[in-house]
């Protein structure tokens, strides 16, 4: 039940981070996932890339085999600014499996947003690993990201993830000086 409801929890943010950066033109977001399946599967390797505005590219690639990768980049420009978003999931066969997340917008009013996340699973008889984000330049700007591991029968999983905002101070232009 507990694995279960952490299942539930991840699958949440990661539907309601997409549904709401869907809502907002000129954004950039991406996703990868991968597992190493140990010695009896090979794995899997999923990876997401989406931007809407108006000048840009999204790309996702995956690999499987020895070594599961998946890849997805994401980057645009529009009227607001600049929209970058990288997501990367590596898992052999066998050893640990680590994703990043990468995510940063430059609005054309000075602001600046970025975020990472990293995931590690490491140990037990299979691991796998996500990590995914978006970013938009859309009033301020803003970047948010999240990153998941899960192992079976033993192992470990460590995870992070960190955000930045920077909005510039309002420019109150010229002052008046007063003397006595």
């Amino acid at each position: 039940m507990k694995r279960l409801s952490k299942k539930l929890a991840t699958l949440g943010m990661f539907g309601s981070l997409f549904a709401t950066a869907a809502a907002l033109a000129g954004d950039a977001e991406t996703s990868a996932r991968a597992s190493g399946g140990g010695w009896r599967r090979s794995g899997t390797a999923t990876a997401t890339a989406r931007y809407e505005g108006h000048l840009g590219f999204a790309r996702s690639d995956t690999r499987t085999g020895r070594l599961n990768l998946a890849r997805g980049v994401a980057v645009g420009v529009d009227e607001d600014g600049v929209s970058l978003s990288l997501s990367t999931a590596i898992a052999p066969r066998l050893g640990p499996a680590f994703a990043t997340n990468f995510n940063l917008s430059i609005g054309t009013d000075g602001s600046l947003s970025h975020s990472t996340s990293t995931s590690m699973a490491l140990g037990g008889s299979s691991r796998e690993v996500s990590a995914g984000g978006a970013t938009t330049t859309r009033r301020g700007g803003s970047a948010t990201s999240l990153a998941s591991g899960r192992t079976r029968h033993g192992g470990v999983v460590h995870a992070t993830t960190r955000s930045h905002n920077h909005r510039p101070r309002p420019h109150s232009g010229v002052r008046r000086v007063f003397r006595r």
